[in-house]
């Protein structure tokens, strides 16, 4: 095979699985698009309004329609963006297990400030989790974010009872 690259992203031929269309796309790129994951809107359209209307009824008569966990990454900030662009008050908790910078707290804030939503940040004693995490890291468990998942939900969780909330939403 004749050396080629694709016109839309880096693979080359030097990937012997490679194969090219008409464009010069070639099958990997190709396949992502096609295989892309649909945005909530995308998905199914109808049954996210349909959530949008529910957490606005049974948030009636209440400060919030829902408690947001919030991180300040692509995911959150897009759910944070979608809920309050449909018109749905969010309380927003933000977990901080020690490992927020000065600019991602001030990028949070703004996030928050751009889409009207009320945030919590909860600070949790960093030697703790850093001890529990290296606990974890040191009996080889796969996953060391448990005891920063558990510290999150549990206050999620706390915020959902103080706001008498029955919905928190947060990224699958």
């Amino acid at each position: 095979m004749e050396y080629q690259i694709c016109k839309r992203c880096v693979m080359d031929t030097t990937d012997p699985t490679i194969t090219f269309d008409e464009n010069g796309y070639c099958n990997h790129c190709t396949g992502a698009i096609k295989n892309k994951p649909k945005t909530l809107e995308e998905k199914d359209h109808h049954s996210f309004h349909e959530m949008i209307e529910l957490l606005k009824k049974e948030g009636n008569g209440k400060k919030y329609d829902c408690v947001l966990g919030i991180s300040g990454g692509i995911d959150s900030s897009y759910l944070a963006y979608l809920l309050s662009k449909n018109g749905v008050r969010i309380l927003g908790i933000h977990i901080d297990a020690g490992w927020n910078t000065e600019i991602s707290s001030q990028n949070l804030k703004k996030l928050c400030d751009k889409c009207k939503i009320d945030l919590k940040i909860i600070k949790i004693n960093e030697k703790e989790m850093m001890d529990l995490q290296r606990a974890y890291f040191l009996s080889e468990v796969l996953n060391q974010d448990v005891p920063q998942d558990h510290a999150f939900f549990a206050e999620l969780y706390h915020y959902m009872m103080k706001e008498k909330q029955k919905y928190f939403i947060s990224r699958s």
